[in-house]
């Protein structure tokens, strides 16, 4: 698949996401929330890294309160961008975040985590395959990071029921996920 065709799939589903009415949107966050709550609480979960949402994403904030609730450290990423394009994960304080790079609320202090210090990392998509197939927004930043040496961790993909999709572009260089999840709706 070219990269024209990428994008055309990227806008696709983006018009979709964007189709979604609050409600819609509100109740597939929230079952995806409680799935990844329920999950957690039968894990052994010491540090999680997720994202801040960016409004065509799930809103998983909640699940950071279920997660400094449970004992759990919570680390959001901050990005580079430029030549270098570097992501590195930080401990998560709700009065401690700005707007960065990219126009995505990160961490403004602190040191960068180890990547072989993560347990569970959430990770963003702009679709997903029901086999952990990620298409992202097209810079690389989480395949990259998942592909460093050291990174152990487990990789949970997150997304609204109409960016699970059957098959995906993928390139040498794309990292799968190991679950996805997402709300399954039911057929009309």
């Amino acid at each position: 698949m070219t990269l024209t065709h990428k994008k055309e799939l990227r806008s696709k589903i983006r018009c979709k996401t964007s189709a979604m009415s609050d409600s819609r949107r509100e109740y597939e966050a929230q079952a995806v929330v409680d799935l990844l709550c329920r999950y957690i609480s039968t894990q052994e979960v010491k540090i999680m890294a997720m994202f801040y949402p960016m409004k065509d994403e799930i809103n998983l904030l909640p699940l950071a309160d279920f997660a400094f609730k449970e004992g759990v450290r919570v680390l959001m990423p901050r990005m580079e961008a430029g030549a270098e394009s570097r992501m590195e994960f930080y401990d998560f304080s709700p009065e401690k975040i700005s707007q960065g790079s990219w126009g995505v609320m990160e961490p403004v202090q602190g040191e960068p985590v180890g990547a072989d210090e993560i347990d569970l990392m959430i990770v963003p998509g702009v679709a997903f395959t029901p086999k952990g197939e990620r298409m992202g927004r097209g810079k690389g930043y989480y395949d990259r990071y998942l592909g460093r040496e050291g990174c152990r961790a487990q990789t949970i993909g997150v997304c609204y029921a109409h960016q699970l999709i059957e098959s995906l572009p993928v390139e040498a260089h794309d990292k799968r996920v190991d679950k996805v999840f997402c709300v399954k709706l039911e057929a009309k």
